[in-house]
């Protein structure tokens, strides 16, 4: 069995959030089997990439606080050092891509309404319950997506089914988990 086509919000999701250094992942369905897509494999490797600041092949303490505070969070040593022993599998002071992706694949089983909940929260940087086009701008251009104003318009205007202004959760599950 096949996932669905992922799109931005599965994107969006990676390069959001990792409160208390739980990378957080959404996908729109799992697999039957314990085995990640292709695709799913190329957006985990894509998100090594931006965690690993210094491009040397390892993600340390020093490029995970760089990350959060871009984000907008503070994370301590002791946290990302927590993290790091989850995901590394040696036990080393980093992690390198491989371990990362075997991480990710045991990962992607996680519950997907608490991921949902933590990447919206990710997006929703002044914590309003809201996720602004701003807001929605800023958490793509982390990624490395940089959309022109009609796409970015485009997107939010099909998210913001109510026109409030804004992405409520409600709104966020919509596009997330598309029925």
């Amino acid at each position: 069995m096949q996932c669905s086509k992922i799109g931005w919000q599965t994107k969006s999701t990676f390069y959001l959030k990792i409160k208390a250094l739980e990378l957080k992942g959404t996908f729109d369905h799992f697999q039957a089997q314990n085995v990640m897509s292709a695709q799913e494999i190329a957006e985990s490797k894509l998100v090594f990439t931006v965690l690993d600041k210094n491009s040397d092949g390892k993600v340390s303490v020093c490029d995970i606080r760089t990350t959060m505070h871009k984000l907008g969070h503070d994370v301590s040593n002791e946290d990302c050092q927590e993290f790091i022993k989850k995901v590394s599998c040696n036990g080393n002071a980093s992690f390198n891509e491989k371990d990362f992706l075997a991480w990710m694949e045991t990962y992607r089983e996680k519950d997907s309404e608490t991921v949902l909940l933590d990447s919206f929260k990710a997006f929703d940087k002044d914590k309003n319950g809201l996720i602004s086009r701003q807001e929605l701008q800023e958490g793509l251009e982390l990624m490395g997506v940089h959309l022109t104003e009609d796409m970015l318009d485009g997107m939010f205007s099909v998210a913001d089914r109510n026109r409030d202004g804004g992405i409520s959760f409600e709104e966020f599950v919509r596009v997330m988990k598309p029925s």
